[in-house]
């Protein structure tokens, strides 16, 4: 089995759900490893419609000798923490929203609406707790209803006031210092905002030229 030198051998995978920690791997034992943005790799008709791992390593290589292949820029592992944690939140916030949709829905089925103002503020925090349904088993299941809200409520916080203190030491604050000039954006937004934005910019002008010669593994 022939094994390429890392003085001729480019290593290249496409993005995906993998993440970085290949490229970051194989970038620490001295190989020269790239990660591709799937959508900018030139695909003919043939391609599209059968894919194979083999087929995928054989276009790679071809285009990587070619010099057609656009690099995403690799983040350092501080960014994909902070984009990692940003997600995280993203996550808390649906999680939240369903909580309080199946509390409303079970509350719903059974004509308990709540006629005050605005739902979720104190005020409809006391209404809750004084409901009692016609049946311990609905009793039951509204408490865990509403423990699940809490629960949501609760890893929301958590999480809002962890990027608070974590993007404060982010070597892109002043970027999120400057967004957060615009209307609309505190903290958490501009954090959000830019935080999966580290890896989109391609490198050398959008192109990885090979030396001739060079070959891709």
């Amino acid at each position: 089995m022939h094994v390429a030198d890392k003085a001729h051998a480019h290593i290249v995978y496409e993005a995906g759900p993998t993440g970085y920690g290949w490229v970051r791997y194989l970038r620490r034992q001295g190989w020269e490893c790239d990660v591709i943005a799937p959508s900018r790799i030139n695909r003919c008709a043939a391609d599209k419609r059968i894919k194979t791992d083999r087929r995928d390593a054989m276009l790679l290589a071809k285009e990587s000798r070619a010099g057609n292949l656009v690099s995403i820029r690799v983040p350092d592992a501080r960014d994909e923490a902070i984009r990692d944690l940003s997600r995280a939140r993203a996550d808390a916030v649906s999680a939240r929203l369903r909580a309080r949709l199946q509390l409303q829905a079970m509350l719903l089925r059974h004509g308990r609406n709540y006629n005050g103002k605005c739902s979720w503020t104190r005020a409809h925090e006391r209404h809750l707790a004084t409901l009692r349904l016609d049946h311990p088993a609905k009793d039951i299941a509204f408490n865990a209803y509403r423990q699940a809200v809490t629960s949501a409520d609760e890893a929301l916080e958590e999480l809002t006031e962890a990027i608070r203190v974590q993007s404060s030491e982010w070597r892109m604050y002043p970027l999120v210092e400057d967004i957060m000039c615009l209307r609309g954006f505190n903290t958490i937004a501009a954090t959000t905002f830019v935080s999966p934005s580290c890896d989109r910019a391609p490198l050398s002008g959008g192109t990885m030229q090979r030396q001739p010669g060079a070959g891709a593994a």
